[in-house]
């Protein structure tokens, strides 16, 4: 398990790293199609490899360390790949521009002869410089602010119906009975390729409906979870986490769409490596209380009823934001009126 988590952290890692270089070498009207395409091939691929494991392992062609192996043999094929992908074109000077302020912050290109000294200080002083200017990002930019809060939460029990979702089933099974855990997971990740790869398609402004978002897609979450937690119908409880899996690889691709619209290429490997980082922390919290023997160490069954509560909190909590956020935004407008009246 603990090394499970150790791959999932480098492989997040890797993915984050991997989009900030396809920001880098296409155009920002291009940061939708390309967020959504990329989960989409994510997706694909998982939808292939669970395909080809299930199909190995139940028909008795290959074993558990066929699928090692394979595995291995992927990954030693991607960093080939890696190797020979176009280098990204920079000017001697990087700019990082932060969102929706017009205060530019430039990184002053490393001179190599300049005394070793003298460019390991410039480079410190570039890296707190990017640490300040993705600080600046949260505070001036309301729109990632609270998108990036979502982001961050709903990953956080999401990971934790992912971790935890085959042991409810386990409970669910009888004696003999056929389990189809394989067939479910192939069912979800193709309907979430299918479902993310259309969403650039959808002419919505997801932006100026972000509540609508959160509030629903949180509803739907907690509504699910509720009901697997409570029944005792293995089919029926797959269903429900197929649409789960659904709701949540389809707000979140949503929640990535908009965050990435708002950034430059340049910050958005600090923004979203901030949220992954928030979202694992806040799953580790969630289950060192729920789950852990150090903690209350919950039956599986009163695990996913914390898990529903967590998304309807998440829906109160939202909507509570979105209040707030308007009376502020009617007070700055009469006080606005009021000033123009004097003046």
């Amino acid at each position: 398990m603990q090394l499970m988590q150790i791959c999932f952290g480098i492989s997040s890692s890797a993915e984050i790293a991997y989009l900030s270089y396809l920001y880098a070498i296409v155009r920002k009207k291009h940061y939708t199609k390309i967020t959504s395409y990329t989960r989409a091939a994510k997706l694909i691929g998982k939808f292939l490899a669970y395909s080809m494991a299930q199909f190995l392992v139940s028909s008795g062609y290959g074993s558990y360390l066929l699928l090692h192996q394979i595995t291995l043999g992927s990954m030693c094929l991607i960093v080939v790949i890696a190797l020979f992908l176009p280098s990204i074109n920079k000017g001697e000077d990087q700019v990082v521009s932060v969102a929706n302020n017009n205060e530019d912050m430039e990184i002053q290109p490393l001179d190599m002869e300049k005394p070793k000294i003298e460019n390991e200080r410039l480079e410190k002083k570039d890296y707190v410089s990017g640490l300040k200017a993705g600080v600046k990002i949260y505070l001036a930019n309301h729109v990632v602010l609270f998108w990036s809060i979502w982001w961050a939460l709903s990953s956080c029990g999401a990971y934790q119906v992912y971790n935890y979702s085959q042991n409810l089933w386990a409970l669910m099974q009888h004696n003999n009975q056929e389990t189809f855990n394989g067939i479910v997971f192939i069912a979800t990740t193709l309907i979430g390729a299918l479902l993310t790869f259309s969403l650039p398609y959808i002419k919505v402004n997801w932006q100026h409906h972000g509540t609508v978002v959160f509030v629903i897609s949180s509803v739907c979450l907690g509504v699910s979870l509720v009901l697997m937690g409570t029944i005792h119908n293995l089919f029926l409880a797959y269903a429900l986490y197929i649409v789960v899996d659904m709701v949540y690889r389809l707000s979140n691709t949503i929640a990535s769409n908009v965050i990435a619209s708002e950034l430059t290429s340049n910050s958005y490997s600090f923004i979203f490596g901030c949220d992954m980082f928030m979202a694992l922390v806040l799953e580790t919290g969630l289950t060192l209380i729920v789950a852990d023997e150090h903690g209350l160490a919950l039956d599986i069954r009163y695990q996913f009823i914390v898990y529903s509560g967590y998304f309807i909190v998440l829906a109160i909590l939202f909507v509570i934001l979105s209040i707030l956020v308007r009376l502020r935004r009617a007070n700055s407008k009469n006080l606005n009126e009021q000033q123009d009246i004097k003046s």
